[in-house]
């Protein structure tokens, strides 16, 4: 399936979801999950593991900035480099801790991560297949494929299935409510009042 997808052009891709009978977000959602094992698919094992979770700590970053409160300079500063939500790791745990995503979706992104990192700092000539990158594969949770699918097809699975939960949570996650700086000069009246009345017991 997924060299077939490699294969495809964006206006055919189109025109298959012309086709559907479906509202316009639920295309939308299929044109990112096809989109998104397209490019997987059209990269090395090495690329595509950096690009997925690339993809995922970006998708994380729109999820928690639309769950959060803040303009643009505070999310700026939140999500910088020496921010504290500057790294991927840090992205997760929040998602989680937030609700945003569930524990099998946060443990799985950790074991992605964690291929990342042996791509990423690796000397030797790695694949999916090198046996420490197949027992990471093999603790995904949330691995549907067929027994006997190879670690690129089973790979590809899971991070389109995580993308699509997350996709999900950008659909219903409702904002923080702000909350609202109190009435100073109310407050310093209220307690002025409070305070009258209690000299007056007192004397």
């Amino acid at each position: 399936m997924d060299k077939e997808l490699a294969n495809i052009s964006d206006n055919i891709l189109e025109d298959l979801l012309s086709k559907l009978p479906l509202p316009d977000s639920a295309k939308d959602s299929m044109r990112n999950f096809l989109n998104l094992r397209r490019e997987l698919s059209k990269e090395s094992d090495r690329g595509m593991t950096l690009y997925a979770t690339s993809y995922l700590d970006k998708k994380l970053e729109s999820l928690l900035q639309n769950k959060l409160i803040g303009n643009k300079k505070h999310f700026k500063d939140l999500f910088s480099f020496n921010g504290p939500l500057g790294t991927f790791s840090s992205k997760i745990k929040l998602a989680f801790s937030i609700g945003l995503i569930d524990k099998d979706s946060m443990d799985d992104i950790n074991v992605l991560r964690k291929i990342r990192n042996e791509f990423a700092h690796s000397d030797q000539n790695i694949d999916l297949d090198s046996e420490h990158i197949k027992k990471l594969i093999n603790k995904l949770k949330l691995n549907v494929t067929p027994e006997g699918a190879s670690m690129k097809h089973i790979f590809i699975n899971v991070v389109a299935g995580i993308s699509g939960r997350i996709e999900g949570s950008l659909n219903t996650a409702k904002k923080f409510n702000e909350l609202i700086s109190p009435d100073l000069d109310k407050r310093k009246a209220e307690f002025n009042t409070v305070m009258e009345a209690v000299l007056k017991e007192i004397n």
